[in-house]
């Protein structure tokens, strides 16, 4: 078993997860375009970090943006490049600690989420080649997911998110600042009221 070129194949993935090898080791499998499986002897959290070396992205970087813009801090979107959006679902159950959990499918890949039959057993993710991959994520929370995904790649995301603050906040701070000056050093902080309120 050996690592996966990903600087070739990134533009055909489909979907990358974790899988048990033969040996029983943790590996990842890689879900290609045409009906390819790879098995790659990296856990997924290596193969998703090799992926974004192709891309020249720093993780932690990408994730504290991303997180800044959610407000949680779990199960957050990952847009490599406008072409590789990833979405985090869960593929499988850990028996064991960092067993690996998550799989990432491409958010421009994918063509839509169904339930599965028995209700609350998670949901199908249908490719636009026709793979079907199975998640233990109801079909509801992969779509709130997607969505959420698809706002994040919009060109100014995180510009459309900034709120411009209340104008009687800046008027009560900026008057604050005058009334004050020189008696105080540095002033920072801000007050949800003005004075005589």
């Amino acid at each position: 078993m050996e690592k996966v070129n990903l600087s070739q194949c990134w533009p055909d993935i489909l979907y990358f997860g974790p899988v048990w090898g033969q040996d029983g080791g943790n590996c990842t499998e890689i879900f290609i375009k045409g009906g390819t499986r790879l098995v790659d002897r990296r856990r997924t959290k290596g193969v998703l970090a090799a992926l974004a070396r192709v891309f020249a992205r720093d993780l932690v970087c990408l994730r504290d943006n991303i997180r800044r813009e959610a407000n949680r801090s779990h199960s957050l979107p990952l847009m490599l490049d406008p072409k590789m959006v990833l979405v985090p679902v869960k593929a499988r159950t850990a028996y064991i600690k960092d067993e690996g959990t998550t799989g990432y499918l491409v958010l421009n890949k994918l063509m839509r989420v169904e339930p599965l039959e028995k209700e609350g057993s998670g949901s199908r993710l249908i490719f636009q080649d026709g793979l079907e991959v199975t998640t233990l994520l109801s079909a509801a929370t992969v779509r709130q997911r997607v969505l959420e995904a698809r706002s994040l790649s919009q060109p100014g995301w995180s510009e459309a998110r900034v709120a411009e603050p209340p104008a009687e906040r800046v008027y009560y701070v900026v008057r604050v600042a005058e009334t004050s000056r020189g008696k105080l050093g540095l002033w920072r902080g801000s007050c949800g009221r003005r004075p005589g309120c």
